[in-house]
């Protein structure tokens, strides 16, 4: 079906389909390039969130454990733990407690202790003179307090025993020459903390969950799900993520992703930063869907642009193509014409002519062949009614020839009844030889009469041979014309030798117009993605150089079969040539050669008439050569009868000649017909 199609049309679809396997491979590249990108942003956006939430934790409590420091460094506090027996520096000391404590928002309390853990001034006034460990939880209190050195003693988030609510608890020891005497206490409300984290929520990401988790006891100590606060991670309340969990914690990363499937099949990314110093972690969490949303969305909006990108492209090259091939129609419309043998000019094809594109060059050469066939079927033309008019000449002469033959036959019709008469009086004569002398009077009539005849047979065989003479001399010289004009033709018909030569021109072209789009694919090859667009031009140069080919190749074609009917022409002419050269020519002369035989005949007649008259008046003086007159007279009738015979012999070759003669004459206008056919089938 594609083969029936217009140029413009398979050019359109080509772009269509290279375009088409472009944009899906860009679109793949693009989508696969993109999705990279956006997948990568997402998960650093998680993690930049988590990051967040982290440095809120940190902040959140070095900002607790600054303010215990700050606290354990007053004064009046070391000064009571010295002596916690004196009450003006208990009055001093609990009195700064409680001031220090009216200035911290969100604590649950603040409080000072001896080393053995009893409380002697706290945020309460009626707490003090507690004890708050014995024993050996007092020995691992002292223990952790003392770990931590200088700094403060971070138990982290713990469940109060007194409110229930969250709190982060903390411990800093008060030391006398290295030596601890006491320890301050605290514990800063964690709700203020969950209000933090729950407020820096990353954009896009408004259904993301976070826990905070607890390594060392594997339980939560916040997440997005209040219930869960303090509840244990295990195989048994929620299997996928306790496997989560243990990968954190066999993970030697501090941070990282990996996705998993929740108990009811839902697909999450996860990414966790962990605080080693604290032995908790950070985790985020959503939905694959959400964090790859962006993701989704941009590949359908890629997808989107690219069946734009190659609608309008597809419409451009379209309309760009149907622009350009417009000139390859009307050539081809004007070549077509050629193939209908109508030669008339087409103005449409000539503006282009003298282009310097390939559409120029062909528009030349359409027009280069339409002018010489132009000049070709005018030579034709005239060849064919120089040969009609050769024809006809020929048939006058000939009708000439029929009268002269006709002319003859009578003459020697009457010189066969002269024979037979003069047989016959020789007959009588020797019959009747007693009776001669009654007869004398009566035979110098007959010999009188048969000198009259003789005389007439002289002019009419003198006439006859002079006419022969001039029709053989008229005849040489119009075959000597028809020669000559049968070979202006085929000199003209060679001039449709130049039409081969021009479609190897046209070969030659395409040849080098191939060449160049071979180097120009070369070169956009070289050029990358940039020279592209430029190698599909090459490609569909090249094509139309191969198209140009095909055309030129069958141009060629069309000039060779035009070259063998010009030979087979040439030949038919030749032959005509030959036969009247040597067939016509040669009867001609064979005519004028009987005639002046006619006239070498008659005159022996009219010498035997006179002899026969001489006889007669010497006729009494010698009978006998009467008799031997009479026996002369007798031969010359016999060798005049056979004369007679082949008088009429030659006058039925003569005949046969002439026929032979129409009927070439026939043929050559029979020729001249279908040159005129020819002619016409270019002119209608």
């Amino acid at each position: 079906m594609m083969k029936n199609w217009k140029l413009s049309v398979k050019i359109t679809n080509v772009i269509a389909i290279v375009m088409a396997v472009c944009l899906v491979g860009m679109f793949f590249v693009s989508n696969r390039n993109m999705s990279q990108t956006m997948t990568k942003m997402a998960e650093n956006t998680l993690f930049t969130s988590i990051d967040i939430k982290t440095q809120i934790i940190e902040e959140y409590i070095g900002n607790a454990e600054t303010v215990l420091s700050t606290f354990s460094k007053s004064g009046e506090l070391r000064d009571f733990v010295k002596n916690p027996s004196d009450p003006a520096l208990k009055a001093k000391a609990q009195t700064y407690n409680e001031e220090f404590y009216s200035a911290i928002p969100d604590w649950e309390g603040i409080y000072l202790d001896t080393w053995d853990s009893t409380v002697i001034t706290h945020s309460n006034p009626a707490v003090p003179g507690m004890v708050m460990r014995e024993g050996d939880g007092l020995k691992a209190l002292q223990d952790s307090i003392t770990s931590a050195g200088d700094g403060v003693r971070n138990l982290g988030i713990v469940q109060s025993p007194a409110s229930g609510e969250l709190v982060i608890s903390m411990y800093k020891a008060i030391k006398e020459n290295d030596e601890p005497i006491g320890f301050v206490g605290g514990a800063t409300l964690a709700a203020g903390l969950k209000d933090l984290l729950d407020a820096s929520v990353a954009e896009g990401f408004e259904n993301a969950t976070y826990s905070l988790v607890n390594l060392e006891t594997d339980s939560y100590i916040f997440d997005s799900d209040e219930s869960l606060i303090f509840t244990p991670i295990d195989n048994t309340t929620n299997p996928q993520f306790a496997e989560v969990l243990n990968t954190i914690k066999n993970s030697s990363e501090e941070n990282g992703k990996m996705e998993y499937t929740d108990g009811e099949g839902e697909e999450y990314l996860l990414v966790y930063k962990v605080l080693p110093d604290r032995g908790w972690a950070m985790i985020i969490k959503d939905t694959t869907k959400e964090v790859y949303a962006d993701v989704v969305a941009g590949r359908r909006a890629l997808l989107v642009v690219c069946i734009i990108v190659f609608f309008i492209i597809t419409g451009l090259s379209y309309f760009a193509i149907k622009v350009e091939t417009k000139p390859i129609g009307d050539i081809v419309s004007s070549i077509q014409k050629l193939g209908r043998l109508d030669l008339s000019e087409d103005r449409t094809v000539a503006k282009y002519a003298g282009f310097q594109s390939e559409v120029g060059h062909i528009a030349s050469a359409v027009n280069d062949l339409t002018g010489n066939l132009s000049s070709i079927i005018n030579t034709l033309g005239s060849c064919s009614d120089s040969l009609s008019n050769s024809t006809d000449i020929m048939n006058d002469t000939f009708q000439e020839l029929r009268s002269n033959i006709e002319n003859n036959a009578a003459t020697t019709e009457e010189l066969s009844a002269s024979i037979t008469n003069t047989n016959d009086a020789i007959d009588k004569m020797s019959e009747e030889m007693n009776k001669m002398g009654d007869m004398i009077d009566h035979i110098a009539d007959e010999v009188n009469a048969g000198s009259d005849v003789s005389v007439k047979l002289i002019e009419k065989s003198d006439e006859m041979s002079a006419k022969t003479d001039e029709k053989l001399t008229n005849s040489l010289k119009k075959i000597d014309e028809t020669k000559a004009n049968i070979q202006e033709a085929m000199d003209a018909l060679s001039a449709l030798s130049k039409i081969n030569e021009m479609a190897a021109q046209i070969l030659d072209i395409t040849s080098q117009t191939n060449l160049l789009s071979l180097n120009a694919s070369i070169e956009a090859a070289r050029a990358g993605e940039m020279g592209r667009g430029f190698a599909v031009v090459a490609d569909e140069i090249g094509k139309l150089a191969d198209d140009s080919t095909q055309t030129a190749v069958q141009i060629q074609n069309i000039c060779e079969e035009s070259d063998k009917s010009i030979e087979r022409v040439g030949a038919c002419f030749k032959d005509i040539i030959e036969f009247m050269e040597t067939d016509i020519a040669g009867h001609f002369q064979e005519f004028s050669d009987m005639a002046k035989s006619y006239g070498e005949s008659v005159k022996s007649i009219q010498e035997a008439i006179g002899s026969i008259e001489a006889t007669s008046n010497n006729f009494v003086e010698s009978m006998q050569m009467i008799k031997l007159q009479v026996q002369q007279v007798s031969e010359a009738s016999e060798n005049n009868e056979q004369g007679v015979e082949y008088i009429i012999e030659k006058n039925s070759e003569t005949t046969e000649t002439a026929d032979r003669i129409v009927k070439v004459a026939e043929e050559n206008s029979g020729n001249a017909q279908e040159i005129n056919d020819i002619i016409d089938k270019f002119n209608c």
